[in-house]
């Protein structure tokens, strides 16, 4: 696809401007391309009296302003001239417009493209297009064109066929300070949830390994073994969200990747010993494959071949540590290792943000020229992604904590360590997809590119330490230290799970995994802008309710240092302090708008009939009155063509 094929969605774009003054003729181009060929166009005819301007560009926007304050100037003299039938006319002309959007919303009722974009905050710099090639009208935005029933029955003909290989598409791009963004909605594949199961059994292998034996040696294998494969799925998402390309060799693709990822799942257990380099292995396989296709697309793709070109430069450099490290003896092994982890996790963002500060002289502007376009993140995608692997966590801590028992009551010390272990999940899971996404006004992603990068790194800690905090709380669920656990009690097989004591690492797993990742969700609820409540005199502002989370965080991180607590004491005062913390976000949320009961708006029932000539019958959930078309709350499926249900 061809950027000249992209087309803004704007209710209306003047082609061609005058200026007041000088009289010189402005052309508005639609989109980069088409400002490049008319700028051509005009050299070959040697018209030097028109300028040409990129719509939403800084000269566009300064030159518009210019406009504005000439017609405010003349407006001015107007109406000190002509005084009270100058305002007879402007009262006219403006009843006239406001007749004209309201009989426009009538006729349409239409929702405009901005508003899809209003949970992660509003980005005026947006411009999409439909990757096509076929212009769309204008009036996509106020939902005209909407498909008739001859239309619905005209598209059964019009079916397509699955294609091996296609050429992909940009879903969305950075280019001169504007975010273009396809005005198709990216769903979340299936094969992106097949790979979220492979990674469910990564995370389980990873973390019951580290927590079979709480050491410093087991600590360092789960570490780099699942930062190699979280890498892998962040890369293999980024590349599934950049670029559209609904074939049979994108799922080829994956499933490659998959292999890949069980290949080196199968060699996470013995990391020390004999399955160091085949797990290695497996992951620069999987990397190398990640690098063609980023290079097949840079082919397919000029706009954005050198980006794509530097990022692979970029995802080669590293693998060749990987491959020397195999080649080192431990200890001397993870100097290699973590060079490679901390090139491939924060190469890409800081060269990414050094090209923001690169200044249009010199070879700054070179670098621009060769980097005018650039892919870019959907943030609704990436946040449900990111979103989808913390549940995924928190399921697994969930998972790992189920027993079986063959104790006739069922109800004993191993239920209620399993019973707080569940509230603790809960609880953090409500912290960190509730409290820190309520009033949300501008996600860290879309507010600046410093707030994205602590997004983005702080998810890290918080979902490693997770992982190694459900592990080992699978261990203290099943540990007998505590009076009336009965190893009896426990089925075969988790018996041989089960120990008398708890060691000093695995305290300090369970410990200091829960305290940072509460921790974590801090900075990561600090990078996003909120909405202030009305009326808002409460005195547990979020950022005060922030420091007291980060000082339970604390507590939770050196209870690892209280040897004389039992595994029950311990999870019931980590669980105590965790819904401490949420009680906190909860009582701040309530108490700044004074709402401790709330009622919501009406909810109006509309029946469209099979004759369209009649009017629409709304019938309001609060009213009992009975119609025609109303029987005991029941609709009438015999006089309806649809029912449509509206929130208002």
């Amino acid at each position: 696809m061809s950027h000249g094929e992209h087309h803004l969605h704007i209710p209306h774009v003047f082609r061609e401007l005058v200026h007041p003054h000088s009289g010189k003729t402005v052309h508005v181009a639609r989109s980069p391309t088409e400002a490049r060929e008319l700028k051509k166009s005009l050299t070959r005819q040697e018209r030097h009296d028109i300028d040409v301007f990129l719509h939403g560009s800084d000269q566009h926007i300064e030159f518009l302003q210019s406009l504005e304050e000439h017609h405010q100037s003349q407006r001015a003299l107007l109406r000190d001239r002509h005084g009270d039938a100058y305002h007879e006319v402007e009262h006219v002309l403006q009843a006239s417009a406001n007749l004209s959007k309201e009989l426009e919303y009538a006729r349409n009722q239409g929702v405009n493209l901005e508003m899809n974009f209003n949970k992660y905050g509003y980005d005026s710099h947006l411009r999409t297009h439909n990757g096509s090639g076929v212009q769309s009208s204008a009036s996509s935005l106020s939902g005209e064109g909407k498909a008739s029933k001859s239309d619905w029955i005209a598209q059964r003909s019009q079916g397509r066929s699955m294609s091996l290989f296609v050429k992909p598409i940009l879903r969305q791009y950075h280019h001169n300070g504007l975010l273009w963004r396809s005005q198709e909605p990216e769903e979340t594949a299936s094969y992106e949830l097949f790979l979220d199961l492979v990674y469910v059994g990564i995370i389980a292998i990873s973390g019951d390994s580290a927590a079979a034996a709480a050491t410093g040696k087991s600590l360092l294998r789960f570490l780099v073994t699942i930062v190699m494969s979280y890498k892998i799925w962040f890369d293999l998402g980024n590349i599934i969200g950049w670029f559209d390309a609904d074939d049979i060799g994108r799922r080829l693709f994956v499933m490659f990747i998959l292999i890949c990822l069980l290949g080196f799942t199968t060699n996470m257990t013995e990391y020390f010993n004999e399955t160091f380099a085949p797990l290695v292995a497996f992951y620069v396989t999987a990397r190398l494959a990640l690098i063609l296709y980023m290079l097949s697309v840079a082919y397919a793709l000029p706009s954005v071949r050198y980006f794509l070109c530097l990022n692979s430069m970029l995802m080669l450099v590293p693998l060749g540590i990987w491959i020397a490290s195999i080649h080192v003896e431990e200890p001397l092994r993870n100097i290699p290792i973590w060079i490679a982890i901390v090139m491939e996790t924060f190469g890409s963002g800081l060269l990414v943000g050094l090209f923001y500060r690169v200044k249009m002289s010199g070879p700054g502007h070179w670098l621009r020229k060769k980097f005018e376009y650039i892919p870019a993140t959907n943030i609704e995608h990436r946040t449900e992604r990111i979103s989808s692997f913390v549940i995924l966590v928190l399921g697994y801590s969930v998972v790992s904590l189920l027993y079986q028992s063959r104790n006739h009551i069922g109800i004993n010390p191993f239920f209620g360590k399993a019973v707080l272990g569940l509230m603790q999940a809960f609880a953090i899971g409500s912290i960190y997809h509730e409290m820190d996404s309520f009033n949300l006004h501008s996600h860290a992603i879309r507010r600046h590119p410093a707030t994205a990068f602590v997004w983005h790194t702080f998810h890290l800690p918080l979902i490693f330490s997770y992982i190694l905090a459900g592990a080992a709380l699978s261990r203290l669920v099943l540990a007998t230290d505590v009076p009336g656990a009965n190893i009896d009690d426990l089925a075969p097989e988790s018996a041989v799970l089960s120990m008398p004591t708890i060691s000093s690492g695995l305290r300090w797993f369970y410990c200091a995994g829960v305290g940072i990742a509460l921790f974590s969700t801090c900075p990561i609820a600090l990078g996003h802008d909120y909405r202030t409540p009305p009326n808002m005199d409460c005195p547990f502002t979020r950022e005060r309710r922030l420091v007291v989370r980060l000082l339970i965080s604390l507590a939770i991180t050196f209870l690892g240092f209280a040897k004389s607590l039992d595994s029950l004491k311990i999870i019931s005062i980590t669980c105590g302090l965790v819904h401490l913390a949420l009680f906190v976000e909860l009582f701040g949320n309530t108490l700044s708008g004074h709402c401790h009961a709330a009622e919501r708006k009406k909810c109006h029932y509309t029946v469209k009939r099979r004759d369209m000539r009649k009017s629409v019958t709304t019938l309001d959930s609060e009213e009992s009155t009975d119609t025609q078309d109303i029987k005991d709350g029941n609709l009438e499926k015999s006089d309806m063509k649809e029912e449509v249900t509206t929130i208002t």
